[in-house]
């Protein structure tokens, strides 16, 4: 058994390709008598006149053998002078006009390929770009509007829940016995365009998780509601991010208005356990009705209602940043690490 390692010679082919700029590549390599590799450029500018491909075919003379009688030209005609150029000869005049339609079809690809560029740009250029930049507009107005708000807004109603019931209700726990953090659930709001400005702190009804006195981009205040399912599922995104965040849970009774079990979870002597009983279904007795614990959640959610949000979970950043609704654990410390 032989074993060749020889590379076969490629078959010769004839080919015809249009340049991006119109040049036309000719190579009849199979069929032609010459075997030429030649490019034809149509003129442009003001020398653009006329062009034209075709198959010319001479007579031998009386007496005479010859071969290659049939040849494959460009006339053009440029600034009123008229030339013609030889580019490839041809045996039989099959050979020539099969060369003539190569050429054609080429062309007309070329030709159909450019309208449609020009459809698109156009296409682009009016329609799609403009459209484009109406829908990133939209979403950052949108996102703007919704997740990061008017800081300077978020700081007045910041401090007229402060005013109105946050205060109160403090009192009211405190002579429960309730031990409420110095950096209470309501977050200090610094507004960036006046940096001397620093909102009131406001003393809101919350269960602290975590770490203690930590900055403003390290704590965490969550709008939650222990009859809301997402708030249930929340509940291991909280575990998780008490390990670098110092988190208030603000109990809300947003789910069906049912407050009995946020009121005695606020109520309870140990909150973080009543809250965890509250959030599996049972209600803790040492806080049921307790009218404290109703006090601060009814405020808790007058400021849930005025930040206009209507759905739960819902997390704010000390610095005043809202995350966006249903962001995990992971989302909210990679964007509290970029704020």
């Amino acid at each position: 058994m032989k074993l060749s390692l020889e590379r076969n010679a490629p078959m010769p082919k004839d080919c015809v390709l249009v340049e991006p700029e119109g040049t036309v590549f000719l190579s009849f390599m199979q069929t032609g008598f010459i075997k030429a590799v030649s490019r034809t450029r149509y003129a442009s500018g003001d020398a653009a006149a006329t062009g034209a491909f075709m198959v010319s075919s001479a007579q031998p003379k009386d007496g005479e053998e010859s071969d290659a009688m049939h040849a494959l030209t460009f006339v053009s005609e440029v600034a009123g002078d008229e030339k013609i150029v030889i580019l490839e000869r041809f045996n039989t005049k099959d050979d020539a006009e099969a060369a003539w339609s190569m050429v054609h079809r080429s062309l007309r690809r070329y030709v159909v390929n450019e309208r449609r560029k020009r459809a698109w740009r156009t296409f682009l250029r009016y329609v799609g770009v403009p459209f484009i930049v109406l829908a990133v507009g939209m979403a950052m107005v949108r996102y703007l509007d919704s997740h990061n708000g008017s800081l300077e807004a978020l700081n007045a109603i910041m401090r007229a829940a402060g005013t109105m019931n946050g205060t109160q209700a403090s009192r009211n726990l405190s002579q429960q016995g309730m031990t409420q953090p110095a950096g209470s659930a309501s977050a200090t709001l610094v507004d960036t365009t006046r940096s001397a400005d620093v909102a009131a702190v406001s003393q809101m009804a919350s269960i602290h998780f975590g770490l203690d006195n930590q900055p403003p981009e390290k704590t965490l205040y969550v709008y939650s509601d222990p009859n809301c399912p997402a708030c249930k599922q929340f509940e291991s995104h909280i575990t998780d991010l008490a390990k670098d965040f110092s988190v208030y849970v603000l109990p809300v009774a947003y789910q069906g208005d049912d407050h009995g079990k946020a009121a005695a979870a606020l109520c309870a002597k140990d909150q973080q356990g009543a809250w965890v009983s509250a959030l599996g279904g049972a209600v803790s007795r040492d806080g049921s009705d307790c009218l404290n614990g109703y006090t601060g959640v009814k405020a808790n959610m007058q400021q849930f209602e005025r930040l206009g949000f209507n759905s739960t979970p819902r997390v704010v950043s000390g610095t005043g940043f809202i995350f966006p609704e249903g962001a995990p654990a992971k989302m909210i410390r990679l964007q509290a690490a970029e704020k």
